[in-house]
């Protein structure tokens, strides 16, 4: 929204990625949407992801507006237009994909692609129901985020997604079972060796062992059972406290002052 190009957007990665000195943080790009990025910013930014190997992420089908604008533009349904341009490989996220086909399901199993589902925000906007099981009966994998920071909560999301599927079904069997939900949760995490440990005394952990854990998450977890965080095998959070909260709070505070002046 605030490039004049798609090189100068490129320009601007790059900077980012050789500036992050930690190591923690991973790049890719998320051109926001169809209706947002033109054909032809998004033939570069896809070049681009591929020759270096990077993660996209977009919008895509979040409303019917969506696949309306693609049909009357394009010709064709947003996944099958991504599908043309080369994006739905195992590097691609399709964030919501609320409003696919079935055709357009297995064209995002057959690349390996991703899909996002944020069932908080897609609520909230009255976006629409995800088809959950249909992604998870076409081995689509399915990931969890919230796309927005008003509330960051992987377990309340998890009860969402689990609760949309079984008020759509009617049924108390959802799409998938806890240990799917909590994979939907954290799947990727292991090969960063992004973990955290869990406060086992907390009531809702009570009698939880390793064969029931993830059912327990699920009816019951929130962020208070999170004791500590480690990024890259690097603890950042200890007994519920991030060890640079004051640095990051006071910089917040700062960053405000300085817009609201603005």
């Amino acid at each position: 929204f605030a490039d004049p190009s798609p090189e100068a957007f490129l320009r601007r990665v790059e900077d980012l990625r050789s500036g992050a000195a930690s190591g923690i943080a991973g790049f890719g790009i998320a051109p926001h949407s169809l209706r947002a990025v033109p054909r032809e910013w998004l033939s570069t930014l896809g070049a681009w992801a591929e020759s270096n190997g990077a993660p996209v992420h977009m919008h895509v089908s979040e409303q019917p507006a969506d696949v309306e604008a693609a049909l009357a533009e394009h010709g064709r349904r947003p996944v099958e237009f991504l599908q043309d341009l080369g994006f739905l490989t195992q590097r691609f996220t399709a964030v919501h994909a609320i409003h696919v086909t079935a055709a357009e399901i297995a064209l995002l199993s057959s690349g390996g692609s991703t899909v996002c589902a944020c069932p908080s925000t897609e609520a909230n906007l009255g976006d629409g129901f995800v088809s959950a099981a249909a992604l998870f009966a076409a081995s689509v994998p399915v990931r969890l985020g919230t796309d927005s920071h008003a509330a960051i909560d992987p377990f309340a999301e998890m009860r969402e997604l689990d609760y949309r599927e079984r008020l759509r079904s009617g049924s108390r069997a959802g799409a998938a079972t806890p240990e799917q939900l909590l994979e939907a949760a954290t799947g990727g995490s292991r090969e960063a060796a992004d973990f955290v440990t869990l406060d086992a005394d907390h009531p809702a952990l009570a009698g939880a062992d390793a064969e029931s854990l993830a059912g327990h998450l699920l009816a019951a977890g929130s962020p208070a059972v999170v004791r500590d965080v480690y990024v890259g095998g690097r603890k950042v959070v200890e007994a519920g406290r991030h060890q640079a909260q004051n640095e990051i709070l006071r910089a917040f505070v700062e960053l405000q002052e300085r817009l609201w002046r603005s």
